[in-house]
């Protein structure tokens, strides 16, 4: 492999770890910095319209705007989370000011020691939930020169004030129901099955314990889920219910409502459930719908479900109304013409538009399936620069998060 110098990966899904029960006291930092102007836009209204757009003096680790709308989360390599207001007006930021574990540090690099990543509101922005990660450096590592790489060290959980209220050294991905739970599942390791050659198609991926933790920091109940990354997850928009992979769990009282022996959940929104690609009902387990063909996403409102499937290099998207069980709009297109990844495919929560986002930009329908507005991402995005995507929950905002760039979209 041919060497190549400075590589920085900012996401790091880590393994289970211990829990720390009386962990270093994390202070909320009050202190001046420096930091780029908001350059507010004078764009006429066209939608989609820039409200503003932030420069950054490094890159960003992680961005998210609350689905209420109200609030901007941004980390950066400087180790500061800030949270803003929807006018780019600063409320509050943070360093993390503790004790840092045993690391590899082999050569000096200019990012700050630590970063916030993965950055989550609960449902009404009341909640932050976010990876405290350590900056790891090699010298060499594995043929590459100069690596550096943020590696998740605990999750912390703030108010909408700032405030610390716990910290957990459980690893895995997180997922926030309601403002009530914090799910945290462990991602499998691949070296379980593959070590340093082939996978082997034939080998079950081990199975890992998942976590539920109230807003407390305290441990509801745990399960066991196919330690795959593919595994689903996720909750109900309340967190009455969470899923994980082929079980519909109470959250309230660990009393499992719905499981399969095959298949898995996808997602859950008031009553309804999608399952292995089927809109049923929670509490009768009817079938109200079912989705043709193959779908690799999925999104769905109390009136429509939409997917997204794949099948010799065409892409199909396709929207249907669950009260009828009708057809409600479709549309193809050629992958090749289209070649950077999906990174965002979103039907809005009050069912009226869909969002489809890709690193060039992004296109807005209107559930009719007429396309309102076109978003273009003229800057190239290079590996492993951080972008990404976050909207409100019914689309009023949309905010992206591009290397050193944070921009705020109205698109309606």
């Amino acid at each position: 492999m041919a060497k190549i110098t400075r590589i920085s990966f900012i996401l790091f899904f880590g393994l289970a770890g211990a829990i720390s029960a009386d962990e270093p006291e994390v202070d909320i930092s009050t202190a001046t910095r420096i930091q780029s102007d908001i350059n507010t836009s004078t764009e006429t209204a066209v939608f989609p319209k820039l409200l503003w757009e932030k420069k950054l003096s490094k890159p960003i680790t992680s961005s998210a705007i609350s689905k209420d709308g109200t609030k901007i989360a941004i980390a950066d390599e400087t180790g500061y989370l800030t949270l803003y207001n929807t006018k780019g007006e600063k409320l509050w930021d943070y360093r993390y000011k503790g004790k840092l574990p045993k690391r590899t540090y082999e050569f000096k690099s200019d990012k700050s020691d630590t970063a916030l990543l993965n950055i989550q509101f609960s449902s009404s922005g009341k909640f932050i939930v976010c990876d405290l990660g350590v900056l790891n450096t090699w010298e060499n590592l594995e043929g590459f020169e100069d690596f550096e790489r943020y590696e998740p060290y605990k999750k912390l959980c703030f108010d909408s004030e700032g405030k610390l209220l716990w910290q957990t050294s459980r690893k895995g991905e997180h997922a926030i129901g309601g403002d009530s739970y914090v799910l945290i599942k462990p991602p499998f390791s691949p070296y379980y099955i593959c070590g340093e050659g082939d996978c082997d198609p034939d080998v079950t991926t081990p199975s890992v314990t998942y976590y539920l933790l109230d807003m407390k920091g305290q441990v509801k109940f745990t399960g066991k889920a196919d330690g795959d990354i593919r595994t689903t997850r996720g909750f109900s928009e309340d967190g009455k219910y969470v899923f994980v992979q082929n079980k519909i769990i109470e959250c309230a009282n660990g009393h499992i409502v719905w499981e399969e022996l095959r298949g898995q959940f996808w997602e859950i929104y008031n009553t309804l459930v999608i399952y292995s690609g089927d809109v049923h009902d929670i509490v009768t387990r009817k079938e109200l719908l079912r989705i043709k063909g193959y779908s690799n996403q999925v999104s769905l409102s109390n009136t429509h479900v939409a997917s997204l499937g794949g099948d010799r290099g065409i892409e199909t998207i396709t929207v249907y109304e669950i009260k009828n069980s009708s057809l409600t709009w479709t549309y193809q297109y050629n992958i090749d013409n289209i070649p950077s990844q999906e990174k965002l495919f979103y039907l809005t929560k009050n069912g009226k538009h869909l969002l489809l986002g890709r690193e060039k930009g992004m296109l807005f329908y209107d559930i009719s399936g007429q396309k309102v507005g076109e978003l273009k991402v003229t800057a190239k995005v290079a590996w492993p620069q951080y972008f990404r995507y976050s909207i409100s929950e019914n689309g009023e905002y949309v905010l992206i998060g591009h290397e050193k760039s944070i921009k705020l979209f109205k698109p309606f």
